[in-house]
C-alpha cells in the first residue's frame, strides 16, 4: 500500500515529469479520514488465494499503459 503523495511521488521518478497537483486542506464531501485494508477474512475465506503483483510491478505496468496510450494517440 501506498499514500497518494507516495503515489504521485512515484509517477514523477518514474516518468521523469512533474505531475500538476494542489492541496487543499478542506476535506472534501465523503472522502475518509483513514483506510486500512486488512486482507484476513480474505485469507481465511479463499487460502489458495494470495497477493501476487508487488507494488513496483503496478507502477510499471500504469506508466508503461500510459506511455503506450501517449505515443497512440
Amino acid at each position: 500500500s501506498c499514500s497518494v503523495l507516495e503515489a504521485v511521488l512515484e509517477a514523477d521518478w518514474r516518468t521523469g515529469k512533474t505531475m500538476k497537483t494542489q492541496y487543499v486542506q478542506q476535506e472534501r464531501i465523503g472522502d475518509q479520514k483513514c483506510y486500512v485494508n486488512d486482507i484476513t477474512k480474505a485469507k481465511e475465506r479463499y487460502p489458495e488465494w494470495d497477493v501476487t503483483i508487488k507494488l513496483d510491478q503496478i507502477f510499471d505496468e500504469l506508466v508503461c499503459g500510459w506511455m503506450e496510450r501517449r505515443e497512440n494517440s
